[in-house]
């Protein structure tokens, strides 16, 4: 089950959201359509799986909403450096697992965004730390190229 979703967020054929958790946040579970799985079924499904942390996603709508209160770290993990989503925190290669882990810390309910260009980068590093037991981590649907598209802007260092 979990080699599935990891492989259906690596070829982003993710599609929309599942409904909105209460963090405003959601699972990727693939493309919507008639016979996609509510975050709750995904949940009953997995079994022994049930405890494994899974890679959420952020839109840009909700994400621009939550920089407002922001009580999360934005992490940048593309690179080449290509321009960030105002708030970012830091800015590390999404290859290297060990920053990242260094940088969030121990506590494995941090909340954390990952943004890239396109969100390749961002699902590979989240799964990753998904993977090392971190239950908070989302990244951003479409990365930098879906924040720009939804009408914000990006800065520049």
């Amino acid at each position: 089950m979990r080699w599935i979703l990891s492989m259906a967020l690596l070829l982003a054929a993710c599609g929309t959201p599942t409904p909105a958790s209460p963090d405003g946040g959601g699972v990727c579970t693939g493309p919507t359509d008639a016979g996609a799985q509510s975050e709750a079924d995904a949940g009953a499904d997995a079994g022994a799986d049930a405890g494994i942390a899974k890679l959420g996603i952020v839109t840009p709508d909700q994400l621009h909403a939550e920089l407002a209160a922001k009580d999360f770290l934005l992490i940048d993990v593309h690179t080449p450096y290509a321009g960030e989503v105002p708030g970012t925190d830091a800015h590390l290669v999404y290859s290297d697992v060990p920053a990242l882990v260094a940088y969030i810390g121990p506590d494995l309910d941090k909340k954390v965004v990952l943004t890239c260009l396109g969100g390749s980068m961002s699902i590979d590093a989240g799964n990753a730390l998904a993977d090392r037991g971190y239950r908070n981590v989302r990244y951003l649907l479409g990365g930098m190229n879906g924040w720009v598209a939804a009408g914000y802007m990006l800065t520049h260092n």
